[in-house]
């Protein structure tokens, strides 16, 4: 809370009496004052036997509140646990952790993806210099064909080479479909080519500008890369993002 120039912060509020007040609030208040108790914990690193415990026991509570409260509290307690600060009986499941949907994130970059046009493909399909230009555009036209349902770098060099090329250049004829495609395979592979994480440290300015459905669909991807793995794109630019791209809130226009 901040009023002018005076402000508290959750540091010094008192942690035991904010897990008391979780235990006899309602379950929206109980997730703030779990919050709040994590910001704590997290800001002081001071070791508490007893934090652990309050994941068990609230678990059904967590995983009933919205997607990404859940997700949010998930990685508090994972990262507390993680640097030894509490011991948890059992940690965080992938799921618990994720506040958007793996078939979720992946229908929509498919639909980015099937915007791929007669005009893009022959200019997608040059994009290695001309080099097996028929030959990319073959397997382009097949991935199209089949909705992109296998598409992975370690066993498609036509067409995912021409596509990783374009994508480097998503302001190009074709360039928003190729990256769609990209991060539909770093998903599939959990990003094991560092190509997502690549392309947010090159053009994270870039995504925050895009439209809809564009703009929730990538950052959603690159939220479930990081929530698979916090320690995913260790790289991650340092210059100042628009807050509503990095936080798990999603447009009314295309709700991920």
């Amino acid at each position: 809370m901040a009023t002018g120039e005076q402000s508290t912060t959750v540091s010094d509020l008192d942690a035991n009496w904010l897990i008391m007040v979780g235990e006899n609030c309602p379950a929206q208040d109980r997730s703030t004052a779990t919050a709040a108790i994590l910001l704590h914990h997290i800001e002081t690193r001071k070791h508490d036997t007893v934090l652990g415990e309050y994941w068990s026991e609230n678990l059904s509570l967590y995983r009933a509140s919205a997607a990404q409260i859940r997700a949010a509290i998930a990685h508090g307690f994972a990262y507390l646990n993680a640097y030894g600060v509490i011991e948890l009986p059992a940690a965080p499941d992938t799921d618990d952790l994720r506040s958007v949907s793996r078939q979720s994130v992946e229908s929509a970059l498919t639909n980015i993806a099937s915007q791929l046009l007669g005009p893009a493909i022959e200019t997608i399909s040059k994009a290695d210099y001309g080099d097996c230009a028929a030959q990319h555009k073959r397997a382009l036209e097949d991935l199209l064909s089949r909705n992109f349902e296998d598409v992975l770098l370690t066993d498609r060099w036509y067409p995912m080479e021409v596509i990783e090329l374009t994508s480097h250049v998503p302001t190009s004829l074709g360039g928003i479909p190729c990256t769609a495609i990209v991060l539909l395979d770093a998903i599939r592979t959990n990003d094991n080519y560092g190509s997502a994480s690549f392309r947010l440290e090159r053009h994270a300015e870039f995504f925050c500008g895009l439209a809809e459905p564009q703009y929730s669909a990538f950052w959603a991807a690159f939220r479930f890369l990081y929530e698979n793995d916090p320690f995913w794109a260790d790289s991650m630019p340092s210059r100042k993002f628009d807050p509503a791209a990095l936080m798990p809130w999603v447009s009314d226009e295309f709700a991920i």
